[in-house]
């Protein structure tokens, strides 16, 4: 029987400690471990770095098996008990700040609507592309799994100004696609 992160999260959280101040992790010795592990690893920080996403991954071997999570859905779980039924956002956008803090539990939907712009973005601004039958700018929309077209414009700046209106009355944040580097942390 395949194991759920739900089941084994509590056996790992005993391996570890979490800082929700820094979002950072460290390995707890433990009694099941040999004392040359635990010299070894214990009260080292834990992870081995990011995925291709930036978010911070980490290894755990719990009875023989090596697990490898995400470091963000390890700390909700240490500091709420449960992990999320959705995704976990990342309030500012950094993928690798696990504080506590800039964690939030989200619908898949709602994660969406704080993405970034996409790196095959060609017109800088997103949402808008210039459509080379026409010559026209574009103005679409990604929401709940559905395309909305928003209208076909000669300036860029107009087909811009519609696409914003409509994710502020539709509950995107403000970084949505923002094509700034990864924010540096508080």
């Amino acid at each position: 029987m395949k194991s759920t992160l739900d089941d084994i999260l509590p056996s790992i959280a005993k391996q570890l400690a979490y800082d929700p101040e820094s979002g950072l992790f460290t390995r707890l010795a433990t009694k099941d471990r040999p004392k040359w592990w635990n010299s070894r690893y214990a009260g080292k920080p834990c992870g081995w770095g990011a995925d291709s996403s930036g978010y911070l991954k980490m290894n755990i071997l719990l009875d023989g098996r090596r697990y490898t999570l995400q470091a963000h859905r390890v700390a909700w779980f240490m500091v709420n008990g449960s992990a999320p039924d959705g995704d976990i956002d990342h309030i500012n956008g950094d993928s690798s700040d696990n504080r506590i803090a800039n964690l939030r539990p989200v619908s898949v939907s709602t994660n969406h609507r704080n993405r970034r712009m996409r790196s095959d973005n060609t017109s800088g601004i997103c949402g808008v592309f210039k459509c080379k039958r026409s010559g026209k700018w574009e103005a679409r929309v990604g929401m709940d799994g559905k395309q909305f077209y928003l209208g076909s414009f000669s300036d860029a700046r107009d087909a811009e100004r519609v696409v914003i209106e409509f994710r502020s009355a539709n509950g995107f944040t403000e970084r949505h696609g923002s094509n700034n580097a990864r924010p540096a942390k508080d």
